[in-house]
């Protein structure tokens, strides 16, 4: 049997951060009782299976060994082989869901969010639903039918959202950033026993907020173009508030559908590279 024992943590990486950075990670990690070096190290992880891709390798050791005809000559052959390969057509990769997501908020078409993406009231009502939940009916109402200076203003809230440098506008790389955070909290949330992976029964009940809305509005929601019985949608609005135990039978089963699509192992559990390549896809 292979042996499954990890590498000993011997190497090191420095990184430079703003004291007020610093300070507030500190807290963040005391107050969710994890280690900074523990978060670091799991961030770095998730990173690199997210990301890296393997390369062919040998042991110098044995590349030394190796008589240097042999060496020159496979040093060819691979040569030829890469020119070959990056001769073949390519397929364009799909662009994920959120990169979609930008490019419909990004009205104008700059490659950027900025006040003019947010001026139209298309654009302005698709600002308004992200953040819906956190505003009062009547700020809602006021903002979505407010004036062109009175939308200006507004943007530049709703784009500080995404704007981590604060310069006024969001890249694509801002917002997906953005994004990320913004599903791992929604992990974090469904993840109830916080051991980085959702079980299906933490799916079926997630703690009351952020969690529940979301699997209730995205995973159980159901084709948008299909209606839903009344009884059917106040039993659901009550689910989501606390006031009911379950979820409806026919929302239980649209969350064990998309369950099984994130599970990509099979394993029955799914954690936050499958999660975020789930919602990314």
């Amino acid at each position: 049997m292979a042996d499954q024992r990890r590498s000993k943590k011997t190497d090191k990486i420095e990184v430079r951060l703003a004291p007020e950075t610093k300070q507030a990670f500190h807290e963040t990690c005391e107050q969710r009782g994890e280690s900074a070096s523990g978060v670091i190290r799991r961030l770095i992880e998730e990173y690199v299976a997210r990301f890296h891709q393997p390369m062919i390798a040998r042991p110098i050791e044995a590349v030394r060994r190796t008589p240097w005809w042999v060496r020159g000559g496979g040093l060819a052959a691979l040569i030829a082989g890469a020119l070959s390969v990056a001769a073949l057509p390519s397929k364009a990769e799909p662009e994920p869901r959120w990169a979609e997501y930008f490019a419909h908020k990004d009205t104008n078409g700059d490659g950027v969010l900025g006040p003019e993406d947010f001026l139209n009231s298309e654009s302005r009502t698709m600002f308004l639903e992200e953040v819906r939940r956190d505003l009062p009916q009547e700020t809602y109402e006021r903002v979505r039918a407010s004036s062109e200076e009175s939308a200006r203003a507004s943007a530049r809230h709703f784009i500080a959202r995404y704007d981590t440098n604060e310069d006024g506008i969001a890249t694509k790389a801002e917002y997906q950033a953005s994004q990320e955070t913004l599903f791992l909290t929604l992990f974090d949330e469904i993840d109830a026993d916080g051991d980085r992976a959702i079980r299906l029964e933490e799916a079926l009940n997630p703690p009351v907020g952020r969690g529940r809305d979301h699997v209730g509005g995205y995973w159980g929601r159901g084709p948008k173009n299909k209606e839903i019985p009344a009884a059917e949608a106040q039993t659901r609005k009550a689910w989501l508030h606390g006031k009911a135990d379950a979820p409806t039978p026919m929302q239980a089963e649209l969350i064990r559908a998309r369950f099984a699509v994130y599970d990509r192992d099979g394993n029955g559990v799914v954690n936050w590279r499958e999660y975020w390549r789930g919602i990314a896809d």
